[in-house]
């Protein structure tokens, strides 16, 4: 028993030498070097700027319960994909600063903007809707180079909203000043 047990010993020795020896190759190696890899940027441009700021306040003063019901009060702009990458931009926007008569009007005054190159419609929502609210201004990506047409809307309804009941004088002599929008197009996936 000893001779076949000394004889599977040698037997696994000399196997385990042979295929020791038989993967003892040679390799080299071979560099590359000077590889320069560099991002896209994500560039989004408004009326062919990158920021937008309307001089005087804009044009929306002297607002009055039913004020742009009849939807002709309205701003056109436009926005243009800029980007170095070829990829399209979802678009968003949210408001982010309205200092005045906050609490007074976050509820009352609404906007509506509506893609007219895409014929999409944000429906209208109330400023508070818009604070921080990244609400969607396309139905899809503008694709790069491409610029897309927008009509801006503002209204102040006859009735506070949620069924509030009329506006009545409350409001009047109620200011917001330096309003402002922040729209994002953000890789489209």
């Amino acid at each position: 028993m000893r001779k076949i047990f000394s004889g599977f010993l040698g037997l696994a020795l000399v196997v385990a030498v042979v295929v020791g020896t038989a993967y003892a190759l040679f390799f080299d190696n071979a560099t590359v070097s000077g590889l320069n890899i560099t991002s896209a940027t994500a560039d989004l441009l408004i009326n062919g700027q990158q920021d937008l700021a309307l001089s005087g306040g804009g044009a929306t003063e002297n607002i009055f319960p039913g004020y742009g019901v009849s939807e002709d009060k309205h701003a056109t702009f436009n926005l243009t994909n800029n980007s170095n990458g070829d990829f399209g931009l979802d678009i968003s926007a949210s408001l982010t600063s309205a200092p005045g008569n906050w609490n007074e009007l976050k509820d009352v005054i609404q906007l509506r903007v509506i893609d007219q190159s895409n014929n999409y419609d944000t429906g209208w929502r109330r400023l508070s809707e818009w604070y921080n609210g990244n609400i969607a201004l396309t139905s899809n990506s503008i694709a790069r180079g491409d610029t897309r047409n927008f009509e801006g809307y503002v209204r102040m309804p006859y009735d506070y909203p949620l069924g509030g009941g009329p506006i009545g004088n409350a409001l009047e002599n109620k200011t917001l000043t330096g309003v402002t929008f922040v729209i994002t197009g953000t890789q489209h996936q």
